[in-house]
Parts: structure tokens; C-alpha cells; sequence
């Protein structure tokens, strides 16, 4: 799999240094289609990782559902780190450090109950020791 999605990106990474001198705008564009299709190819392989993430969140008992939370965390880290990448080749490194910021703030936003759930966690295995 890997092999594929190397020839794949090595293709696009040549077909943007050819474009890149003459035609900006469409290497841009070839950049960002490779990308999709890149994201496209992957997609399908990531049911091995909702199950790790299903397996890991069944093991702790709560109520608290931390799989879905797992699964919007690493969305948003992915595609934040694929938008600012992409922002960089456009040479637009301060929206993308923008950006970023924004993503972390938003992983920070979503985690917060994980972290008060855990918080319970551990008062409670804390209390039981005592």
C-alpha cells in the first residue's frame, strides 16, 4: 500500500515542479486534487483504526463515549495539518499558522470533557484507595 501511495504522490510532486515555473495556479490545483486523491485511497483502511479506537474505548468503564471523541480529535488534527500544509505552498504561512492555532483551540474545546470524565476517573480510584 505504501508503494502506491508513493508513486502517487511522487507523480503529483512532479507534474507540481513541471507546473510550478509556468503555471502557479494550476500546480496549486494539481496539489490540492492529488491530495484528495491521496485521502481518498486511504480512507478505506480506516476502519482497522475505528476499531482499535472502539477495542480501546470498551476496555474503560464509562458512560463517557471516547470514541467518538477520539475519532473527532484526529479528525481535526489531520485536516488542520493538511490545511495549513496546503496554506504554506499557497505562501501563506501566517493564515496557516492561524489556522493552526484555531485547530488546537478547537482540539482543546472538544477534549474538555474527556479530561473531566478522566478527572472522575481517577477522584474515584483515588477515594476507593483511601
Amino acid at each position: 500500500m505504501i508503494l502506491k501511495i508513493a508513486g502517487m504522490a511522487l507523480i503529483a510532486a512532479l507534474g507540481f515542479v513541471l507546473l510550478k515555473k509556468d503555471r502557479a495556479d494550476f500546480a496549486f490545483v494539481l496539489e490540492i486534487c492529488a491530495t484528495a486523491g491521496l485521502l481518498l485511497f486511504v480512507f478505506p483502511y480506516l476502519e482497522n483504526l475505528l476499531d482499535i479506537f472502539a477495542h480501546l474505548t470498551d476496555s474503560v468503564k464509562s458512560e463517557f463515549d471516547f470514541t467518538k471523541l477520539l475519532i473527532k480529535i484526529s479528525g481535526i488534527a489531520i485536516i488542520s495539518r493538511l490545511i495549513c500544509e496546503l496554506c504554506k505552498d499557497a505562501g501563506e504561512q501566517a493564515l496557516a499558522v492561524k489556522f493552526e492555532l484555531a485547530a488546537k483551540v478547537l482540539i482543546l474545546i472538544n477534549a474538555a470533557p474527556a479530561f473531566k470524565e478522566l478527572y472522575g476517573l481517577l477522584s474515584a480510584i483515588v477515594e476507593n484507595l483511601l
